[in-house]
């Protein structure tokens, strides 16, 4: 063997185990290796026979061989050459039981490393060596005993014992040794006073200290002050008195970075019974712990947003019923309202009054649709609107809403920023913003609405936990009011939730715009401090699109008829308005109460009846169950539909079906007659 040179025969079937070792003798310090390959066992017992080699790497799990028959076969060439055995993660005992036949050591493949396998051979080839030489002494000491006299014989007898049992006993040791060492636990054991005596590489591997820094040292080091003293005091009190502790601590990396950990401590005794030591045989648990508390989070997480939306769902069945109600008031307001102002003329003086009247509806109708949109039972018309216009119309209405001592700011961004919305409803999410800004700010101030772009990406959305991947229109409404605490921020958007006083506020402006703004794909934020003002964030997806000037369409020149309409109305009221406003026209009006005296009516006029008006939800039968009965009757019958509810709700709950006749309360005049006279002027019979 040249100096430095080791002559290495690796006896193994696995192509990769091979490059793995050849890569690491390849990189390991100034010693050359001189590895010769066999991929089965009788391929190397032939390069045995004829070549000598330093060491022999072993893998006992071959095709032609397995197990300790692979060893035996090996040692019955009685070759005086260092082993190393390697065996599978599955086949740790089979590496003990051939330490237990002579071999130098065993490693296990899936552990293996640079400084783990050029360690192991140079300790087999000096241990071969040593036992060689031990061969060589008891060889010349047997022959010197031989010629020595009977009395020597004995004593030689019993020097063959006891270096048998130093033999063995060295052999055990080195079987702990290696079963520690290689242990996937993290095992460390100190003194009596808890300084440390030995860590093993997976202790090294996992905190990043070296031998040299933590021997000597106390467990302390790895504090990362996240276990509370007392239980330190507990874990102490147990193992001093002979106890088993068990439990987790959050410990500190060299690097300063935090790990779980499940730990068992126990005393170890000396053959007088005397505690000598504590022993750690730990398990890094980071990965669990930290699964374990995101899904705890999460489950947190779902629950809250689970109750709220059940409430927010239980509240927005009552605004809706409640809406329903109000529809068939304003449907009269509205309708009488209209023929108050057709008929009186400008120049009355009770025009002006009317005016008033007609346009608190229309705030009321506005309400009463902002309630629906919270309870998703009213639809919107959306189309391509560039905000900026929108701001720009509204802005002197905002300036008159919350008064001279407040200067309103609106900055417009310069590009280009279309959303699909309906433009009443965001006119109605910044007059709700705008108010409760000038409601924080009662002694002046200034509110500012700002537009913007902004593409949000996924650390936007990691961060924030809302949104997706595209592009937002944001519209920034800041005030420099009173501000608000977390916790009013964290209920700000619950229905019926304010700050107000009594008679000042009903709680659903922000509940609603928080409504509208879900139904437009968007997002809205809120970011305030005490005395800090508050500035509301509102994000719209943007789309690509044109915006097509709005055409208007003319009204038909003819509105009035004379044919009979058979009107369906459980409220009395409504149903006299329906009436009025029709004969007004010019029609004749049959009036019914319900689903059956519905039908009654129309088999009294069934001839003469043109066209049925018919409200969808009414006492004893629905209106599609009233025109389900009539149309068998008479197959050819028109029908219009009209309800409290929007369009979009009424189909969703298949009371009708696509394509029906529609219209909803409240409606003007020229809303109903224009309705009827295009139904009636159709030749198409059509629900």
């Amino acid at each position: 063997m040249q100096d430095n040179q080791i002559k290495i025969l690796l006896i193994e079937d696995n192509p990769g185990d091979v490059r793995l070792i050849q890569d690491i003798l390849k990189e390991s310090g100034n010693t050359r290796y001189e590895l010769t390959h066999a991929d089965c066992l009788s391929t190397g017992m032939e390069f045995l026979t004829k070549s000598e080699y330093n060491v022999l790497l072993l893998d006992l799990g071959l095709p032609e061989s397995q197990g300790l028959s692979t060893l035996n076969k090996i040692l019955s060439l009685s070759l005086k050459l260092p082993i190393v055995v390697l065996t599978s993660l599955t086949d740790d005992t089979a590496g003990v039981m051939a330490v237990q036949k002579g071999i130098q050591d065993y490693l296990v493949k899936g552990q293996l490393d640079s400084n783990l396998l050029v360690h192991s051979i140079r300790y087999a080839i000096e241990r071969k060596k040593l036992q060689d030489d031990l061969v060589k002494s008891n060889e010349f000491l047997e022959q010197r005993v031989l010629e020595r006299t009977s009395a020597l014989e004995m004593a030689n007898k019993k020097l063959q014992l006891k270096i048998e049992e130093l033999k063995q006993t060295r052999e055990r040791i080195e079987l702990l040794f290696h079963a520690i060492e290689q242990s996937p636990g993290i095992i460390v054991i100190t003194d009596n006073k808890g300084n440390i005596e030995y860590v093993n590489l997976k202790f090294m591997q996992l905190t990043g200290y070296t031998y040299e820094e933590i021997i000597g040292k106390n467990p302390r080091i790895l504090k990362s002050g996240k276990t509370p003293p007392e239980e330190y005091k507990q874990l102490w009190d147990t193992i001093t008195s002979g106890g088993a502790w068990r439990g987790k601590f959050c410990n500190k990396k060299k690097n300063g970075e935090l790990y779980w950990e499940s730990s068992i401590i126990s005393s170890v005794r000396n053959s007088e019974g005397i505690i000598t030591n504590f022993i750690a045989i730990n398990e890094d648990i980071t990965e669990l712990t930290t699964e374990r508390k995101l899904m705890e989070e999460e489950q947190k997480k779902l629950r809250d947003q689970l109750y709220h939306v059940q409430k927010l769902e239980s509240i927005g069945t009552l605004a809706g019923g409640v809406a329903h109600d109000f529809n068939n008031i304003l449907a009269i307001i509205i309708g009488y309202g209209n023929m108050l102002e057709k008929g009186i003329g400008k120049n009355n003086p009770s025009w002006y009054y009317i005016q008033k009247i007609l346009k608190s509806a229309e705030r009321a109708t506005n309400l009463v649709q902002g309630l629906l949109m919270f309870s998703r039972k009213q639809g919107s018309c959306q189309k391509p609107v560039v905000i900026n216009k929108i701001l720009i119309q509204v802005k002197n209405l905002l300036s008159r809403l919350i008064g001279e001592d407040i200067v309103l700011d609106i900055l417009l961004t310069d590009k280009e920023c279309i959303v699909m919305t309906d433009s009443g409803q965001i006119e109605q999410v910044l007059m709700n913003l705008a108010t409760n800004a000038r409601d924080a700010m009662p002694n002046g101030g200034k509110l500012t609405i700002q537009t913007d772009i902004v593409e949000l990406d996924s650390e936007f959305i990691k961060t924030n936990g809302y949104g997706e991947i595209e592009t937002y229109v944001i519209i920034s409404v800041s005030d420099t009011g009173i501000g608000m605490d977390k916790e009013t921020q964290e209920r700000i958007f619950e229905p019926f939730f304010t700050t107000k006083e009594v008679g000042k506020g009903t709680g659903l402006g922000l509940s609603i715009v928080y409504g509208i703004i879900k139904q437009h794909r968007g997002y809205i934020t809120v970011e305030s401090k005490p005395c800090k003002g508050a500035t509301f964030r509102i994000y719209l997806p943007v789309v690509k699109s044109t915006i097509e000037e709005g055409k208007s369409t003319p009204l038909p020149d003819y509105l009035n008829g004379t044919e009979t309409i058979l009107v369906a109305e459980d409220d009395a009221e409504v149903r006299n308005l329906a009436k009025v406003l029709l004969e007004e026209a010019g029609y004749k009006v049959i009036e019914a109460t319900d689903g059956h005296d519905t039908i009654n009516k129309f088999m009294e006029n069934k001839d003469d009846v043109s066209l049925l008006l018919l409200d969808v939800i009414m006492p004893k039968k629905s209106g599609k169950e009233t025109y389900n009965e009539i149309w068998k009757l008479r197959p050819n019958i028109k029908v219009l539909f009209m309800s409290g509810y929007s369009e979009g709700v009424i189909n969703k709950r298949i009371i009708l079906q696509e394509g029906f006749n529609f219209i909803s309360k409240p409606f003007s005049q020229t809303m109903l007659l224009k309705k009827v006279r295009e139904i009636l002027d159709n030749s198409i019979v059509s629900i």
